[in-house]
């Protein structure tokens, strides 16, 4: 237990340290070359890892079976979406701003990841098609363009728990194998998109391409949890009242037949 707290507080210790290095734009300072421009990047990647990893490592399994539990989760999503709107607008510095894609992103990962069980595959991958719809037909339009970054985390998420279901819904130890192929398949994706996508896309399969590449930092998010949820043991489930109390009434019984 003491091992996987000290772990976990340097996992968000070091999330913290990367994103105010990002925000103050002196992380290709501190490790240079590309690996520092590439860190550099992604602020979006760490504002939605903080946001979503202790929802799921704190929030999540204190919510669930409470009354409480869906009111929260869709305020908590309502709030972040009201977030994300109102830092597009804000006249701040664009490295701040910017970080209202990750906002909208989780929050519709909120609300998912709340769910006992995850949605079907076949759903998500009907809702991934039609969000290409507008994507091809808008072009390089700014808007879509932007939110890139935030339907790029939602798909991640939907992949981690599709790759991580018992882990992450269902508080059983996650197949460590599988989660490291995907962490691997994903780490090929983005590179081979970054590769093969052009600065200036000009037909269907280019503005996809384009999209696709603008939403690394949700293949970011999708390596970095699978390969922390993986180096760790189950989470914990929700406590069961009832086992609870029955042990309080029979524990003094028992001492005092140990007398």
């Amino acid at each position: 237990m003491r091992t996987s707290t000290i772990a976990k507080s340097f996992f968000y210790a070091g999330l913290v340290m990367l994103l105010g290095l990002a925000l103050t734009q002196s992380l290709s300072e501190v490790i240079p070359g590309k690996l520092g421009l590439f860190l550099s990047r992604n602020s979006e990647a760490y504002v939605a890892l903080l946001v979503l990893c202790p929802w799921i490592d704190w929030v999540r399994p204190r919510l669930l079976g409470r009354s409480i539990e869906w009111p929260v989760a869709v305020s908590a999503g309502a709030g972040l979406l009201l977030a994300g709107l109102a830092l597009r607008e804000a006249p701040w510095a664009p490295q701040i701003v910017t970080l209202n894609e990750a906002m909208i992103g989780c929050s519709l990962i909120i609300p998912y990841l709340q769910q006992r069980r995850p949605a079907a595959l076949w759903s998500m991958l009907l809702a991934g098609g039609a969000i290409m719809v507008p994507v091809v037909s808008a072009g390089s339009d700014a808007f879509v363009t932007d939110m890139a970054e935030a339907f790029g985390m939602i798909a991640a998420v939907v992949l981690l728990v599709a790759a991580l279901d018992a882990g992450l819904l269902r508080g059983r130890p996650v197949n460590r194998v599988r989660s490291l192929w995907s962490a691997a398949a994903a780490l090929v994706a983005m590179l081979l998109v970054h590769r093969l996508t052009p600065a200036a896309p000009t037909g269907v399969v280019e503005h996809v391409l384009f999209f696709v590449q603008r939403a690394n930092e949700g293949l970011l998010v999708l390596i970095v949890m699978l390969l922390y949820y993986a180096s760790r043991p189950a989470l914990s489930r929700p406590r069961d009242t009832r086992s609870t109390s029955v042990t309080s009434v029979d524990s003094p019984r028992e001492v005092r037949s140990s007398h």
